[in-house]
């Protein structure tokens, strides 16, 4: 039996739905439209590459956000990014630790599994060796740095830290607010123990055993609860109106997600 290739995405899609998972990663389509919460976000990721590693931040930013579409009354302007952009370097412009390395890209096997992550940063922070990841969202508190405790995306940047550095004191969440008016930062480590590790290893290996069983018997149930996760499932008018050609054609194009490089290679691209 050959190796399966999975990462946080892959998983992540397959367990909010297995529909989902089907026809982001089996069939490949992706919506023509990219959401302005996820343009934005990975926006601010390239430009946190920047400003942590010494480049022109500001220009990162506004050279890949500034052509977005934006519709009327959304908080994630141009000008609302920069004016984030410039309180986020105000409040930590006092830099605590050293970034050994960024935008990492490592992977582990375990059993029949090839397991692959890209970590934003490895910083050494006081004497130790942390994961940083950047977070945006639209409601920043307690709960959101909470809900890191028990996280997949967390269990596996941790696992290959561990596996690549030998050691990991933990996953600082670098988290900034997206709003209107208001501007919050916040900061929480998520920590794991070797014995989380290692439910981690299971976790991953019983994941993979399902993924393939669903793939052999082609069972990809929807998990309906969820359609409005995060405001809407992109793929909720797909399963609405049973696969329809015209949606398909009208609203997506085939994208095919490379788990091991961590991003999607685009068989269409002139659509």
């Amino acid at each position: 039996m050959t190796n399966m290739t999975l990462d946080y995405t892959t998983i992540s899609d397959f367990l909010i739905c297995r529909q989902k998972y089907y026809l982001r990663h089996r069939l490949n389509l992706v919506q023509k439209k990219v959401a302005t919460a996820l343009e934005f976000g990975s926006t601010w990721h390239k430009t946190m590459d920047a400003f942590w590693t010494g480049k022109p931040y500001k220009k990162v930013f506004v050279d890949g956000y500034k052509d977005v579409e934006v519709a009327e009354g959304d908080k994630r302007t141009l000008s609302r990014g920069r004016k984030i952009l410039d309180d986020y370097v105000k409040r930590y412009e006092a830099k605590i630790f050293e970034v050994l390395e960024s935008e990492v890209s490592h992977h582990k096997v375990i059993d029949s599994v090839d397991y692959y992550g890209r970590i934003d940063k490895i910083i050494r922070w006081g004497g130790g060796i942390y994961v940083m990841e950047h977070k945006t969202t639209s409601k920043l508190g307690f709960t959101f740095c909470q809900q890191f405790a028990l996280d997949h995306q967390v269990d596996g940047y941790d696992w290959l830290c561990k596996d690549k550095m030998g050691e990991c004191a933990g996953v600082l969440i670098d988290a900034v607010l997206i709003a209107k008016t208001k501007f919050n930062c916040m900061r929480d480590i998520a920590t794991r123990t070797e014995d989380d590790r290692k439910e981690f290893e299971a976790e991953l290996v019983d994941i993979a055993a399902n993924i393939r069983w669903a793939n052999e018997n082609h069972s990809y149930p929807k998990n309906k609860k969820l359609c409005r996760y995060y405001g809407e499932c992109p793929y909720r008018d797909l399963c609405l109106y049973h696969g329809d050609e015209r949606i398909v054609e009208s609203r997506y194009k085939k994208s095919v997600w490379n788990a091991a490089k961590g991003k999607e290679v685009i068989e269409n691209a002139k659509d």
